[in-house]
């Protein structure tokens, strides 16, 4: 008899010794369990079973949960006179029963969470040699955030200007509310409990883009999201100002319109030239035509372009007129082939001038000649005065008048004579 004691102690000394050098719980959940509401609780345990008629109490593992008061209250456990089958204590809330259960090795599994079930739950490994080992963790179930405040789709604002917007949300328990800006690598701006605010003083183009609004209350459930674009609006000035059709006195501007509008249509564009005065244009086209210039002159140019914002820079480029073409008589020039003379427009001119003259000039001599001839066939005294006063005084007409009767007797020509 004595040594069936001595044998029993000793064994007992084993398996404290045992029990000692073992880490029961091999998994554990985390010390806070989120779930949303309705959806399933699995909070999972896992430990070294092997042995477990000699190592555990006969009604190990045992799980339980503290009500708002602190009060224990086991839920169920594992009967090891019944092949260790998971059975519902008498003690559990009737509000539980029916959806609790246990998978797997020590997992306890909780149906249609509600708020109700929010509470702090443990798995106890009620051991034979030594003290229970106990593993605890605190459900939170989560209700899915909502926002509070709208954020608008699009937010335009000029650029240099300052901007605040509000993102809001609520639930239980509170979300924490992220502002991140959408890129290739998202970028994380702001945040608070409840409620975050995306700042911009003096914004610029470079800030512009998408940026999202996310509210979270559960880390194992994706944030809900809002996105606003934000515009940023800003002056442009045109591409390409060039100079065409360049004269003494006048010239055509020309350029291309902006590559990027700055967030806004291009209403107009504005031309200014440094002549004295100095001269301003405003047009909806891409040209602008200015005359009166000064011959052989450079001038500036500067061209800008209006959206919503306003003018941007200008753009500028210089010119210079040209000197003015000097008038040239064109000559008659002869043909080195056939030998003919070509005459210029001032040629031609000039010669219809002195074909007009020559034909008045053969008028009048013959209109002379008549009247020489009624002269010269007067008889008597009157006819020899006549004569004598032509003869001493015009004697040419004479010399005319006797040309003409030969040739209207003989019939010589004006070349023949």
């Amino acid at each position: 008899m004595r040594y069936f004691y001595i044998e029993a102690i000793a064994l007992l000394i084993s398996l404290v010794t045992l029990s000692k050098g073992i880490q029961w719980f091999n998994r554990e959940p985390p010390s806070v369990l989120y779930v949303s509401s309705g959806g399933t609780a699995r909070i999972v345990w896992d430990y070294d079973n092997r042995n477990r008629t000699a190592m555990f109490d006969p009604y190990s593992p045992e799980w339980a949960l503290y009500n708002t008061s602190g009060f224990r209250i086991v839920i169920g456990v594992e009967d090891g006179y019944n092949g260790w089958k998971f059975i519902i204590s008498k003690q559990c809330p009737p509000k539980l029963r029916g959806r609790v259960s246990k998978e797997s090795t020590a997992t306890l599994v909780i149906s249609n969470v509600t708020k109700a079930d929010e509470r702090l739950y443990e798995c106890s490994l009620l051991l034979l040699a030594e003290a229970p080992t106990r593993s605890k963790v605190q459900l939170v179930v989560t209700e899915r955030p909502r926002f509070t405040t709208p954020v608008n789709l699009s937010t335009p604002i000029n650029e240099g200007s300052s901007l605040c917007i509000r993102c809001s949300a609520a639930a239980d328990p509170m979300p924490n509310v992220t502002w991140v800006r959408i890129i290739k690598n998202p970028t994380f701006i702001s945040d608070g409990v409840g409620e975050a605010f995306l700042r911009f003083t003096n914004i610029t183009r470079h800030q512009r883009g998408t940026y999202e609004c996310q509210a979270t209350n559960n880390p194992n459930e994706d944030p809900v999201r809002t996105r606003t674009e934000i515009l940023v609006k800003y002056p442009v000035e045109p591409a390409n100002v060039f100079v065409s059709d360049i004269k003494a006195t006048s010239a055509v501007i020309k350029w291309d319109s902006p590559v990027d509008d700055g967030g806004s249509p291009v209403i107009e564009y504005k031309v200014q030239i440094n002549t004295i005065p100095p001269r301003e244009a405003i047009t909806e086209t891409t040209y602008c035509v200015t005359n009166d210039l000064n011959e052989n002159t450079t001038y500036d140019v500067k061209v800008y372009a209006r959206n919503a914002v306003g003018y941007g820079k200008a753009v500028c480029t210089e010119f210079t007129t040209k000197e003015p073409k000097r008038k040239a008589v064109k000559e008659m020039i002869l043909n080195e082939e056939t030998d003919d003379i070509v005459k210029s427009p001032v040629a031609s001119i000039y010669a219809g001038v002195i074909g007009v003259i020559i034909w008045i000039g053969l008028i009048s001599m013959a209109i002379l000649v008549v009247f020489i001839k009624k002269i010269w066939v007067k008889k008597g005294k009157e006819q020899r005065q006549v004569r004598l006063v032509l003869s001493n005084k015009l004697p040419w007409i004479i010399y005319i008048y006797n040309k003409v009767c030969n040739m209207v007797y003989t019939g010589e020509t004006v070349l023949d004579a």
